[in-house]
């Protein structure tokens, strides 16, 4: 049992990393996303996706961050600090149709049009969804600035070279409240 799920994470994985470097994705069905509205009162919703990404509008702009599921809140990474917020949005939705394939290697610029748009700065430019592991601190969801993917760990900013950016493989999927 063991060695078919490790079988079937390796082939997943490979096919992720080659749906990452192709020029053409494949044409998967259109999913259908949407940024739900709720605040730390309310459960969360069964379908949220990417190991809980949700975002809050902030300082001007709106950014991407990972949720707290013991707080029931937002945490984003700005400033140096990491910041709870109990009023936010959760992305939710199919999971079929977004990857989060090794992003180390991959140049940002041009943006590929697969990256998902998780919230945007006060002057409009589009911040990216992205999530890094640290062998000690564990996976955490964040956002793509620069070269670089920041995520919020222990009440600090965390800055990673190696990270994974979240893709939408299908850009023509409806996403509501972008």
């Amino acid at each position: 049992m063991i060695v078919q799920r490790l079988l079937a994470a390796s082939i997943a994985l490979s096919f992720c990393i080659t749906i990452a470097h192709a020029q053409n994705f494949p044409d998967l069905a259109a999913g259908h996303y949407k940024w739900v509205a709720m605040t730390s009162n309310d459960p969360l919703p069964p379908n949220m996706l990417g190991g809980g990404i949700c975002r809050v509008a902030m300082h001007g702009g709106v950014h991407p961050g990972k949720i707290l599921a013991d707080k029931r809140s937002c945490n984003v990474a700005w400033g140096n600090f990491g910041n709870d917020y109990h009023q936010f949005e959760v992305f939710t939705g199919d999971v079929e149709g977004i990857w989060w394939p090794i992003q180390d290697g991959i140049p940002m610029n041009p943006r590929p049009r697969y990256h998902l748009v998780g919230g945007h700065l006060e002057d409009g430019t589009p911040i990216y969804v992205c999530k890094a592991n640290d062998p000690n601190k564990g996976t955490h969801i964040g956002k793509l600035v620069g070269q670089n993917c920041n995520v919020e760990w222990g009440g600090k900013e965390l800055i990673f070279s190696s990270y994974r950016c979240l893709y939408n493989l299908n850009p023509d999927s409806v996403i509501e409240n972008p």
